[in-house]
């Protein structure tokens, strides 16, 4: 496979942010320090993405422009059928998550939720609705908490195959034990008990928010929580603003231990983050 140049790069961020400059203004944001480590990180990413698919760097470059293109009708079973399914859906949100500021800021608060929740419970079995690209397995495996990641049991669930596909490409990288699988989590019962469920970006894809809510409360410890707000885009079923997010969990009579909303700087993209205490 041939090597990523840096050119290469640049232009396939510009193409991507729309922004010309888009090393300085990562720099400017300081989330991944020096231009070199940027493109060592993006280019870790792109590689990875590249062996995933099988292609070389200008086909995966055709094909997520291709991809972008894309506009599928607000229907679920749609949305499913053209966005969930496809085999470059993982794949954009690898990269996208590499790139957009706003996914950088949610990591990074995710990350400072995840400590908490550490240090109040002593976490070993942990349920994640919907893994997307596994971004949370990375989130976990930097937690300095964590003295024998061994004896962590990881349970992750995603209505897309290509995604759960992609994610146990990736399980070797970590140390603890991930437990990959299919399903609708409208139609999921959770029958084991939890002492993390995390919920990030999912209800409001689910048909039945409440529900989802009601039986991650029933079913473990801690809950994590974060949700877009005000983002009407065409996979999502419901539209969230903090007032709807908080009625949410009013309703499952959960006990906020701590929240916040947090606006990305450059495109002003609204997030509710939550731990939550639940009954399991």
């Amino acid at each position: 496979m041939a090597e990523l140049t840096k050119k290469n790069l640049e232009a396939f961020l510009e193409k991507l942010t729309r922004n010309k400059d888009t090393f300085a203004l990562f720099e400017r944001v300081g989330l991944y320090g020096t231009q070199d480590h940027l493109f060592s990180f993006l280019k870790s990413r792109l590689e990875y993405c590249m062996d995933y698919l099988g292609v070389d760097f200008p086909t995966l470059f055709q094909r997520m422009m291709e991809y972008q293109k894309k506009n599928p009708q607000k229907e679920f079973g749609q949305i499913n059928a053209q966005l969930y399914q496809d085999e470059m859906h993982p794949v954009i949100m690898a990269l996208f998550y590499a790139v957009s500021e706003p996914f950088m800021l949610r990591k990074i608060v995710k990350q400072e939720i995840l400590y908490l929740a550490f240090k109040l419970q002593k976490i070993k079995k942990i349920f994640i609705a919907g893994v997307g690209c596994g971004e949370i397995f990375e989130n976990i495996s930097k937690i300095p908490l964590i003295k024998d990641p061994e004896q962590i049991k990881v349970i992750g669930l995603d209505i897309s195959a290509s995604a759960i596909d992609f994610c146990k490409k990736r399980t070797s990288l970590y140390k603890f034990k991930i437990i990959s699988e299919i399903a609708d989590l409208d139609f999921y019962e959770f029958s084991e008990k939890y002492d993390l469920t995390e919920l990030s970006e999912v209800i409001e894809h689910v048909r039945d928010p409440q529900k989802l809510v009601n039986k991650a409360a029933n079913s473990s410890k801690l809950i994590l929580v974060t949700i877009p707000l005000m983002l009407d885009v065409p996979d999502h079923l419901h539209l969230f603003n903090v007032a709807k997010a908080r009625e949410i969990i009013r309703n499952a009579k959960l006990d906020i231990i701590y929240e916040t909303a947090r606006n990305s700087f450059y495109v002003r993209q609204f997030f509710y983050f939550a731990l939550l205490k639940g009954r399991g």
